[in-house]
C-alpha cells in the first residue's frame, strides 16, 4: 500500500494505537508537568495530522497538551509552564497538510511548535543535540511505515538522554512472517538486530515479541520493556514503551490493562473479552496472569526475602500492576510470612501507595 494511501482512512490497528497513544500522552503530561514545569515530546513519523475524517497522532497530543496546559492547579505550581513539541515527516505531502491543520487551530502560547519539518528521522535526531541533552523531560512517538526505518543505536541515542521514554510502534508481524526463511537482507538485519535469536524458528508471535523485548532490555540497558500487541486477527502489530522510570511503566501498565484484557493483547476487533482479573479467581485467569503468578512465585522462593517495594517494581517491570501481585500473595497467603516495618497492620502493603515505600518484609517460607 502506498504511504499517501495508508492516511486516506483509519484502519483497526491505527485506531487501537493512537487510543494508547492518547490515554498515555494525556497522563505523562500531567505527571510531568506538575513536577518540572516544563517537557519536550517529538512525534518523529508524524503523518499528515489526520487519517481520513479521524485525528493522527499530531492533532491527539495538541488537544491533551492544551487541556493540561489550562489547567489553574498547574499554573498554581508553575506559572510559565511550557510544552515544546517537534513534529517531523520525511514525506514534504504530509508536513503541508499538517500545516494545514496547525493552521487552522489557535493553540495557547505555552504551546512552543517547532517549525514542522520533512526530513529524515535520523537526520532529526542526529541534528537536535539540544534537545537530546536537555535535562527536562522527553518523549519521542517513533511510528515509522517500515520497522527497518529505525536502528537500535538510534533508540540508544535516544533513550540515554536524560529523562526520556520513547513509544516504538513496530509493525514486526512483516517481519515475523519471514523468520525462519531466507530473506531480503533488511528484513534479516532487523531479525539480527533487534532479536536474541536472529533467523529461527519461533515458537509463535508471542515468542518472537518476547524475543524483540529481551534484545531490548539487553541493548539499551534499561529496566522497563513493555511490549502491547495490537491483534487484528489476521494481522498483528506491536507498541514497544521504553523507559527508565518505574512510574512511567506504571502509567503505560494501567493505560494497557483498561485496553487489554490479559495486559498483552488489545483486540482491535469487535469480540467478545474475557473478563477483567479483579473479577476472576486466579484458576480462571487468562493464560498470562496464571503465568505472572508461577512468575512471581518462582522469584520470591528464589531470593526468599523481598521487601514490599521488591514486588512492586517485579510486578510492574513484568506488565502486571500492583493489585495483581497482591492478589497471588493473598491466595498463597500461608507461603509467607510478613514483617511490618513501617505500618499499622500486618499486611503486605503492596499497593500503588507504597511503590517507594519500604513497609514490608515478605519471607517466602514454602
Amino acid at each position: 500500500m502506498p504511504v499517501n494511501d495508508f492516511y486516506s482512512s483509519q484502519s483497526d490497528i491505527t485506531a487501537a494505537k493512537i487510543k494508547l497513544y492518547q490515554g498515555y500522552i494525556g497522563t505523562y503530561l500531567i505527571k510531568v508537568l506538575m513536577k518540572f514545569g516544563k517537557c519536550a515530546v517529538a512525534d518523529l513519523f508524524c503523518g499528515p495530522g489526520k487519517n481520513g475524517s479521524e485525528n493522527g497522532s499530531p492533532l491527539v497530543l495538541l488537544e491533551q497538551a492544551e487541556k493540561m496546559l489550562a489547567s489553574e492547579t498547574l499554573k498554581k505550581i508553575h506559572p510559565n509552564p511550557e510544552v515544546s513539541i517537534l513534529f517531523n515527516d520525511i514525506e514534504p505531502d504530509h508536513i503541508a497538510n499538517l500545516a494545514v491543520e496547525l493552521s487552522r487551530m489557535t493553540l495557547p502560547r505555552e504551546l512552543r511548535i517547532e517549525t514542522p519539518t520533512s526530513k529524515h528521522f535520523r537526520d532529526v535526531i542526529n541534528g537536535n543535540s539540544i534537545l537530546i541533552r536537555s535535562p527536562r523531560p522527553k518523549f519521542f512517538f517513533l511510528d515509522p511505515f517500515n520497522y527497518s526505518d529505525v536502528t537500535m543505536e538510534d533508540i540508544k541515542l535516544l533513550i540515554d538522554s536524560p529523562y526520556t521514554e520513547v513509544l516504538l510502534f513496530m509493525p514486526a508481524f512483516f517481519a515475523y512472517r519471514f523468520a525462519g526463511v531466507e530473506t531480503e537482507e533488511k528484513t534479516k538485519r532487523f531479525l539480527e538486530s533487534f532479536t536474541t535469536r536472529g533467523i529461527a524458528d519461533y515458537a509463535d508471535f508471542d515468542d518472537f515479541i518476547n524475543s524483540i523485548r529481551a534484545k531490548l532490555l539487553t541493548s539499551l540497558g534499561i529496566d522497563f520493556v513493555r511490549p502491547i500487541i495490537l491483534d487484528a486477527g489476521q494481522q498483528k502489530n506491536t507498541l514497544f514503551f521504553l523507559s527508565k522510570s518505574i512510574h512511567g511503566m506504571l502509567v503505560m501498565n494501567e493505560v494497557i490493562w483498561e485496553d487489554a484484557y490479559d495486559g498483552k493483547r488489545v483486540l482491535v476487533k469487535e469480540q467478545e473479552e474475557p473478563g477483567l482479573f479483579s473479577n476472576q479467581e486466579l484458576e480462571t485467569a487468562t493464560p498470562a496472569l496464571v503465568e505472572f503468578e508461577k512468575t512471581l512465585l518462582a522469584e520470591m522462593k528464589s531470593r526468599k526475602i523481598m521487601t514490599n517495594v521488591d514486588v512492586i517494581h517485579f510486578a510492574i517491570k513484568e506488565g502486571f500492576l500492583p493489585r495483581h501481585a497482591e492478589d497471588i500473595l493473598k491466595k498463597h497467603h500461608t507461603k509467607f510470612a510478613i514483617t511490618v516495618t513501617n505500618g499499622k497492620q500486618v499486611r503486605p502493603y503492596v499497593s500503588k501507595p507504597n511503590i517507594i515505600t519500604p513497609r514490608s518484609i515478605i519471607k517466602y517460607i514454602d
